[in-house]
């Protein structure tokens, strides 16, 4: 009789949602069984350490008699429940698909033991019914948060604790700096003079991307979705920040009467008359944009047609630097230009509507001279823009650092699961096809290994530690004194700049 009240041996996750049910049952178990072999006079500690499995034990090595140990489990697996929460659980709970009445009715009394319902006044009930609907309509999800901190919590506390939330959230709205934006350079529309600067905004409460309450990115559900507006991924139309019709301005006359009523430009020339010159394309004389924002150079799609000049089908995204605003060009030409006496043959131009200018000459024609001058009408010296040049240094050697009895090492295999060779079949095969890998014949052999994340989503990795690894000096760099860094920070800014890095400073931490 005795070995159908021996329970089994319990291994329970402290974490897992029925922690204290699992907890709860097996106990009660437990005890029925120790009460049955009560006649033995058994060890009641020496017994729970037999049936609880080696990472429940941990929780109890150090404790020594049964009491203590009970206690410490008990701490572990039942958490101490939040009324409002569970209430607020109570509450919305609704009758699953397939549910029974009797099952969603022993569900309903289950949920309200933690609810710890009292007798008390109407007086008193009204207040908790408030201030269970308070909590629940508030729109803050951090102020929420703060308030279920509270295990139990009346009403005139909760009320407290919130608007004293909501003033501190609003006061620290203050601390952000107000700057203008810096102004970006375009490639498809030209900012007006008359544009007022835009400021930074403050922090919002709502996502950017989807505009509901503020939450990680890897959870938003608009990581994935496409926008209807702009056409690009990762945001929903009702926040694309896209308007195609808020740049479109009229369009002045460009030199060649015949052209100007063909092309909708996106602000009125004359904002960038430093910077616009006349050239000529087969007789024409159009307005081009000397822009050093531009990687390449345009041609109006409406002007190399009028023009009948010969295009070839193309395709490539293009994007202002702001990157709130794209286009697609619609193919590209090839076309000798001549300015003040100066050919340019076979100048690759790519059709894009809706440009400022006929042509916008880009960094693809200006590399052809060492420099760009525009004269203005200011007092200061000449403005220089220095240059950031990609640095040329040699590749370093793949096998320089070694020791001396530097010598090749081949690793013995591994045995791997069948779903493992599967895998490392695959992904052989793939980076063959990529040629990212090659088929090599060498003394050295190190293994591939299979590693799993937190998502439990597979990746091939080589184990070097027992070949190259072991024979390789490592380098080491000193790393700078962080204290010293931020001390010539700060004393570096003025008083203004110091509550702004304190602040910061103060957030970061």
């Amino acid at each position: 009789m005795e070995r159908f009240l021996r329970p089994e041996r319990f291994d329970g996750n402290p974490d897992s949602p029925d922690a204290a049910k699992n907890w709860t049952h097996w106990r009660k178990t437990f005890e029925n069984f120790i009460s049955s072999v009560q006649g033995h006079s058994p060890d009641k500690f020496q017994l729970l350490t037999n049936f609880v499995a080696p990472s429940v034990y941990e929780y109890i090595a150090e404790s020594t008699i049964y009491e203590k140990a009970i206690e410490t489990l008990e701490k572990m697996y039942v958490k101490t429940g939040n009324e409002i929460f569970a209430r607020h659980i109570f509450a919305t709970t609704k009758q699953e698909a397939g549910q029974t009445m009797d099952q969603f009715l022993q569900k309903l009394k289950g949920l309200s033991k933690d609810c710890n319902f009292q007798a008390v006044s109407a007086e008193k009930n009204r207040q908790d019914a408030i201030r269970d609907a308070f909590i629940s309509g508030l729109n803050s999800h951090q102020i929420r948060q703060r308030l279920l901190e509270n295990c139990t919590l009346d009403l005139q506390r909760a009320y407290d604790l919130a608007r004293s939330l909501e003033m501190a959230e609003k006061q620290s709205m203050t601390y952000v700096t107000h700057t203008p934006c810096a102004s970006t350079s375009h490639i498809t529309a030209a900012a007006s003079e008359d544009t007022p600067p835009t400021t930074a905004a403050l922090p919002s409460s709502k996502c950017f991307f989807c505009g509901y309450s503020r939450h990680p990115r890897s959870r938003c559900p608009a990581q994935n979705a496409t926008c209807k507006g702009c056409g690009k991924k990762g945001h929903f139309a009702k926040v694309c920040q896209f308007k195609p019709n808020s740049t479109k301005l009229e369009y002045s006359a460009a030199m060649n009467p015949q052209l100007s009523t063909l092309v909708s430009a996106a602000s009125a020339p004359s904002s960038l008359s430093k910077a616009t010159i006349n050239v000529s394309i087969n007789g024409h004389t159009l307005k081009a944009l000397v822009d050093t924002g531009s990687t390449e150079s345009y041609v109006c799609s409406d002007i190399a047609k009028s023009l009948k000049v010969s295009t070839m089908p193309s395709e490539k995204s293009i994007s202002m630097a702001s990157s709130n605003l794209s286009s697609v060009t619609q193919g590209h030409c090839f076309v000798n230009l001549n300015y003040q006496g100066q050919k340019y043959n076979n100048v690759k131009l790519s059709l894009l509507p809706g440009l400022c200018s006929d042509i916008i000459l880009g960094h693809d024609f200006l590399d052809q001279h060492k420099g760009v001058e525009i004269s203005f009408k200011g007092e200061k010296p000449t403005f220089s823009v220095c240059s950031v040049a990609a640095a040329k240094i040699e590749a370093p050697e793949l096998f320089k650092n070694l020791t001396p009895d530097c010598k090749p090492t081949a690793t013995k295999s591994r045995r791997f699961s069948k779903p493992d060779e599967e895998f490392i079949d695959a992904e052989i095969h793939q980076l063959l096809k990529d040629d990212i890998i090659e088929p090599s014949n060498s003394p050295w052999r190190a293994q591939v290994l299979v590693t799993t994340n937190k998502r439990h989503k597979k990746r091939l990795v080589v184990d070097y530690s027992q070949t190259i690894n072991r024979f390789t000096l490592l380098d080491a760099y000193p790393l700078p004194n962080m204290n010293k860094m931020v001390e010539d920070i700060y004393l570096s800014m003025n008083s203004t700049a110091h509550w702004t890095f304190v602040v910061h400073i103060i957030k970061f931490l």
